[in-house]
């Protein structure tokens, strides 16, 4: 309903969506994400182009030229609170009012209240960065909105990568960048991590990760070339640490909003399109105790891990170790770090799913199913028009699905 005033870089986005949404010469980088084998080449260049984009705003007028409060209310309002704010009243609502899925985030802020602060923090963030981390940012630096040249082992890297989509574009925190990016190359590696172990999907889901390092990595070098030329190398390098906490508060907030209840289904359909087959499988599964299918583990077990990454760079409880012969090299221990949290992670995930019991072994059409015992069952019909033969050949035969029905003798 609100257009908001165009910002600096809406001119330079105008030019690159026309010459760059050309599917001949470019395409998203999503499509690599997806595949499950992405090239590290085009992280390395998105790092070293925006982290020079942020250090050369911070020196080009700061906020009086790039502040748009129109673009920063909408961003606050019809992009995050309008999620968050679901996400709180359910912390507070009584039990028989909500859902499954809403009892588990009102456990979850029970069991953490301090999540409930964390959420303030990155929010206000958006009208009130930190003078450390704050700079004219992209806001919406999703891989959608990053296009790589194709065969891009033979490109020259300075024509490689395009950014579009630059109507978020405004002055506000480094970490939404870094963490927007972080958040969805973490949630391909565990959705492939996850269908590689279920599907056997050929996918390089540590690769994934690889990619996000890289791209913290050329970032903290760019960010320290640029600026050194500009102030005093203590003060950038207490910048680049205050950055690093903030993109990795980010990187959980964004998790959180991507996996949450309300937007799962359509950004694992559009917005983060989900690995073939992974979510054909996991809606076979049922935990033991049948509380929930492996769709809904999937995503609770995410939205817990992004709370955890979001406390962490809003507490900073990252500690690395900060002696090291390149300066800013804790940037990347530090995203090192939160690789091999994810890792554990996927592989604990990928154990639960393999444990979990599939809701049948065989699936027969109705009409053969008649076919074979010789006998006809009368029910209301079923809109799937199969059934699922438990494995233990019992005589009660049930369809775990919505419509379904309950057969037997």
């Amino acid at each position: 309903a609100r257009e908001p005033r165009r910002s600096l870089c809406s001119a330079k986005a105008t030019c690159l969506q026309t010459t760059a949404r050309n599917p001949d010469d470019y395409d998203q980088y999503m499509h690599q994400f997806q595949q499950g084998k992405v090239d590290t080449l085009p992280s390395q260049v998105i790092g070293e182009t925006i982290a020079t984009f942020h250090a050369s705003s911070r020196s080009g007028g700061g906020r009086d030229v790039a502040w748009n409060e129109d673009t920063a209310d909408m961003l606050y309002y019809d992009c995050y609170k309008c999620f968050t704010d679901g996400w709180k009243s359910w912390a507070t609502q009584d039990a028989c009012d909500l859902d499954d899925k809403q009892l588990k985030y009102k456990a979850l802020y029970k069991k953490h209240p301090e999540y409930l602060e964390c959420l303030d923090q990155v929010l206000n963030s958006i009208f009130y960065p930190s003078n450390a981390t704050a700079a004219h940012v992209h806001h919406d630096f999703h891989i959608l909105n990053i296009l790589v040249k194709e065969n891009a082992q033979r490109r020259k890297s300075n024509d490689l990568v395009k950014f579009v989509d630059f109507e978020f574009a405004n002055w506000g925190p480094i970490g939404s960048d870094i963490g927007t990016f972080s958040a969805c190359a973490i949630l391909y590696a565990i959705m492939h991590g996850c269908a590689i172990e279920q599907t056997g999907k050929d996918a390089d889901w540590r690769g994934i990760l690889d990619a996000m390092i890289t791209m913290w990595k050329s970032y903290t070098r760019a960010f320290l070339q640029y600026a050194d030329s500009q102030s005093n190398r203590e003060r950038v390098l207490l910048e680049l640490e205050a950055i690093a906490h903030e993109s990795i508060a980010w990187t959980g907030f964004i998790m959180c909003k991507y996996f949450c209840a309300q937007l799962f289904h359509l950004c694992t359909e559009s917005l983060l399109r989900a690995p073939d087959g992974l979510f054909e499988h996991l809606d076979g599964l049922r935990s033991r105790d049948s509380e929930m299918d492996g769709r809904e583990y999937l995503r609770s077990t995410v939205v817990e891990f992004a709370h955890k990454l979001l406390a962490k760079g809003c507490f900073k409880e990252i500690i690395v170790d900060q002696d090291s012969a390149r300066p800013g090299d804790f940037m990347e221990k530090m995203i090192v770090s939160i690789s091999h949290e994810v890792e554990a992670l996927v592989l604990m995930m990928q154990k639960d799913l393999g444990s979990m019991e599939k809701e049948g072994d065989e699936i027969i059409r109705i009409s053969r199913l008649d076919k074979m015992t010789g006998q006809r069952r009368k029910s209301r019909r079923c809109s799937d028009s199969f059934l699922l033969l438990t494995s233990n050949k019992r005589a009660s035969i049930i369809i775990r699905r919505k419509s379904a029905v309950l057969w037997t003798k």
